[in-house]
């Protein structure tokens, strides 16, 4: 595993909590949102896979890219967010190098006249789900994304940068 964006900052948790925008409470948030850079920053595959699913302009979560993984023998989905622009396709292979988009979540914002109603500023959500994407992400099956703690705040400057 290895971090979706070259630095960043959690800035928002994974877990039940009172939503941003809509302010519904125990409202449950399947990934981190890591913020810290700006639209257009590249955003890696954290693994080597396939790309499995990928949902254009939806309006809460934008443009969004699901990547099946096989890490230690086990199936997992990595899940990408608010993305300003995709660039792979469904069905493709990719790896720790591959730009699969860029941060979006500013412009694409229903504040600023964009499509994405669950957005206030650029930043990637990103999350980690057991087995393989199915179109949804049930609470049941994300884990929190290794390598990564579940703390607002977090940051980290590279990469390869593994909490333990």
């Amino acid at each position: 595993w290895l971090k979706p964006l070259n630095k960043g900052t959690v800035t928002s948790l994974q877990g039940y909590r009172t939503h941003p925008v809509t302010g519904a409470k125990y409202s449950f948030h399947s990934g981190i949102d890591i913020g810290g850079n700006a639209e257009g920053t590249p955003v890696y595959a954290a693994a080597g896979g396939k790309v499995s699913g990928i949902i254009y302009r939806y309006k809460c979560g934008g443009n969004m890219v699901y990547v099946d993984v096989v890490i230690d023998g086990k199936p997992y989905t990595t899940f990408y967010y608010h993305l300003l622009t995709i660039n792979v396709k469904v069905g493709q292979t990719v790896n720790h190098q591959t730009v699969i988009g860029t941060v979006g979540g500013g412009s694409t914002s229903t504040s600023r006249g964009g499509y994405d109603q669950c957005t206030t500023g650029a930043h990637l959500h990103f999350g980690v789900m057991n087995g393989y994407y199915s179109g949804s992400t049930p609470a049941s099956r994300v884990i929190v994304p290794p390598g990564f703690r579940n703390a607002k705040g977090y940051s980290w400057n590279t990469r390869t940068a593994f909490y333990k």
